[in-house]
């Protein structure tokens, strides 16, 4: 059920106050965060306009953790990250989302919550669409390497 007043319902978005759009997954959309202090921090948002993950139905709750699992392993991945961050607050905007911020053990708050709006480090235009394409490279990646392994998987049983 879409909200009329609400920012991540509108399906033809492709920019936010604080993201712009990555891709649309099967469950969720992915928006690359306009403040990039921590490199590859991302918010997804579910496709459906939900509180709470419990206000989805279990199949879109699979689903949408199921994203979630793709856009962590491969942030992790792509940006060699030490640890996946990640933050669903909901209280400003009413509609489920989840911050997905890559940590390395550089970092100078390493062992304390990441900072959530720095506005420090924004990227130029160039450089936002050249992460925005990596990250979706990796994604279209990561998702053929899935299916090539539950192919295998199905040959062998």
């Amino acid at each position: 059920m879409e909200h009329s007043n609400c920012i991540f319902c509108d399906a033809t978005r492709t920019e936010l106050p604080t993201g712009l759009k990555i891709c649309d997954l099967q469950y969720s959309r992915l928006f690359l965060f306009r403040e990039q202090l921590y490199p590859g921090r991302c918010l997804l948002v579910s496709k459906h306009h939900a509180e709470e993950l419990y206000d989805l139905s279990p199949a879109e709750q699979t689903g949408f953790l199921s994203d979630f699992a793709k856009v962590a392993q491969t942030l992790k991945s792509l940006f060699h990250a030490d640890k996946i961050n990640t933050l669903s607050l909901g209280d400003g905007i009413g509609h489920l989302h989840i911050h997905i911020v890559p940590k390395c053990k550089t970092d100078p708050d390493w062992g304390k919550m990441f900072r959530l709006f720095e506005n420090a480090h924004f990227l130029t235009e160039q450089e936002y669409e050249q992460r925005i394409h990596l990250i979706k490279h990796a994604l279209d990646l990561y998702s053929e390497s899935f299916e090539n392994d539950n192919r295998d998987k199905n040959i062998l049983h």
